[in-house]
């Protein structure tokens, strides 16, 4: 038996390269005060919606509907990262 959100496992590991990008140990809902947070984020893939199974649109304008993966560094020197994933957009 399948689980509902294989498909939507399959379709983001078909989309991100590192495989490291696929098991964050991070998330993070974002709203309009948080969007500064992205110039930190290295290694980013967006992924919209539209592209997963199961995912409408987000109803708030004109906010985007989009999972994003990415590093953030733990330290300010850039020693170490942690996978992570925020969903932009609003329901």
């Amino acid at each position: 038996m399948s689980l509902p959100y294989a498909a939507t496992l399959a379709t983001i590991s078909s989309l991100v390269a590192d495989p490291k990008l696929c098991k964050p140990c991070l998330g993070i809902v974002c709203g309009s005060g948080l969007s500064t947070l992205v110039s930190t984020l290295k290694n980013v893939v967006e992924i919209p919606y539209s592209k997963l199974e199961g995912f409408s649109d987000s109803t708030g304008a004109p906010s985007t509907s989009l999972i994003v993966v990415y590093f953030t560094p733990l330290f300010s020197d850039g020693t170490e990262e942690l996978p992570g994933l925020r969903l932009h957009g609003q329901r």
